[in-house]
């Protein structure tokens, strides 16, 4: 585990284990990283599912397929400090924005189940909090986080347009946490020129995403339907070298090499 906005191991986080060989574990299996942001869990083989939190930090999920008698290493996870969170009451509801302007949450009265604080965090590509399926890239990444309490209305996010200019069809995604899934929202002008806005239903990541244009395109969603990629692509025989060390084990040292041909 890593703090994004570092690139330094995260010690203190929390990995748990919601689902082990595609079943929910019957009693609770977790394990915290160390300071080197390392973690180890045994559990049985098949469909895994972890949770990765920490207090303070932007919330991710992994999905891994554990084979027995075998390491299985999920994809790295790297969190991100929640922004600063604002006070926002439920009968009058309120706005939050980043720092340098390029985002802001508008929550309208009674839009919130009760008073909350609410923090609204910029991720980079790598924050997500689940990888986008082949032939996506990330644009844009938000965190809307209302503390635990829920939306009994949608809330606008708007944001500086920033797939302007870019190649490929560029949609707005939010992650839907009970299906696993990216689900396409709706991305419409908002009243300021060079700004769009989406709507939320519930607090989760929103992501501008833009599609591949080859080798393949992936198909592009309705709204509301779930994101999919496209296949593995084969890498050509020209992008593939097979590398001989020698000597094939080195030790660490001072001196130590080894000659590559």
């Amino acid at each position: 585990m890593y703090d994004d906005t570092t690139g330094r191991p995260l010690p203190g986080v929390t990995v748990s284990v919601l689902e082990a060989g595609g079943v929910q574990p019957a009693a609770t299996i977790e394990a915290t990283t160390d300071s080197r942001g390392r973690y180890r869990l045994a559990i049985v083989a098949g469909p895994a599912r972890l949770r990765i939190a920490r207090g303070g930090y932007t919330g991710l999920w992994r999905d891994a397929n554990v084979v027995a008698d075998a390491v299985t290493t999920p994809l790295d996870a790297r969190l991100s400090p929640l922004g600063a969170g604002s006070a926002i009451t439920r009968r009058d509801g309120g706005s939050v924005a980043l720092p340098d302007g390029s985002a802001r949450v508008d929550v309208g009265p009674g839009a919130l189940a009760g008073d909350a604080s609410l923090s609204l965090t910029s991720l980079s590509g790598q924050a997500l909090p689940a990888a986008l399926p082949l032939g996506w890239s990330p644009v844009a990444v938000l965190d809307v986080t209302t503390g635990g309490v829920p939306l009994t209305a949608p809330i606008t996010v708007e944001l500086a347009d920033p797939s302007a200019g870019t190649a490929g069809v560029a949609i707005a995604l939010r992650y839907d946490v009970a299906a696993r899934v990216w689900r396409r929202s709706a991305l419409e002008p908002a009243a300021a020129a060079g700004r769009v806005r989406v709507l939320m239903d519930a607090p989760t990541a929103l992501a501008i995403a833009r599609a591949d244009v080859a080798p393949a395109a992936p198909p592009i969603p309705l709204e509301g339907a779930t994101l999919s990629g496209v296949a593995p692509q084969s890498l050509p025989p020209i992008a593939v070298v097979d590398l001989t060390p020698s000597p094939r084990i080195v030790f660490a040292g001072p001196s130590a090499r080894a000659d590559v041909a």
